[in-house]
């Protein structure tokens, strides 16, 4: 709740004296919070506030941002199709502008979309180049989801050993 608090005091002072991309900044982090305390609806709320401020100040890159996190969301309320979206549109967006560790966290949700639509084929595609991106980006935390995700998929698949061994990797890394 502290944290909350602090948040809308933020947005509420930047109405006094308005900078969009302050704004798009403090609403993105105030949607990640409300979807960590489990408020769906006022998460989309705040990424929706994001969006508009990102627009306004002509930030594609917090704009996207934002967009990853929605996408992030959406696969947690098994929205695959919207997540899928807007996953594909980031990775568009962060290839065009060569960003490999942004684009290593699109495959990987893209990946566990194609995990929740049982297409085993694109899922491993997907978190292998999410893997791959993400060790060559230096991007730890990624890689290691990465890892977490292919153990699911192998689990999927009923292949034990290779799922023991992406969780073990996940565990190394960690």
């Amino acid at each position: 709740a502290l944290a909350r608090d602090g948040y809308m005091q933020t947005v509420a002072d930047l109405r006094g004296t308005p900078d969009p991309m302050l704004a798009g900044m403090a609403w993105n982090d105030l949607g990640l919070l409300y979807r960590e305390l489990g408020d769906d609806d006022q998460s989309l709320q705040a990424y929706r506030s994001a969006e508009i401020a990102w627009k306004a100040s002509g930030n594609s890159d917090g704009l996207t941002e934002t967009r990853v996190n929605e996408a992030e969301a959406a696969l947690d309320r098994d929205d695959v199709n919207a997540a899928t979206t807007l996953f594909d549109t980031a990775l568009a967006y962060y290839s065009s502008h060569d960003r490999q560790r942004e684009r290593a966290h699109a495959w990987g949700g893209l990946g566990r979309g194609a995990i929740a639509r049982s297409n085993w084929t694109e899922a491993r595609r997907r978190l292998l180049a999410s893997r791959d991106g993400a060790h060559a980006a230096g991007a730890a935390t990624l890689e290691i989801a990465a890892y977490l995700a292919l153990g699911d998929l192998d689990l999927h698949q009923r292949q034990v050993a290779q799922a023991s061994h992406d969780y073990a990797e996940a565990h190394r890394l960690s």
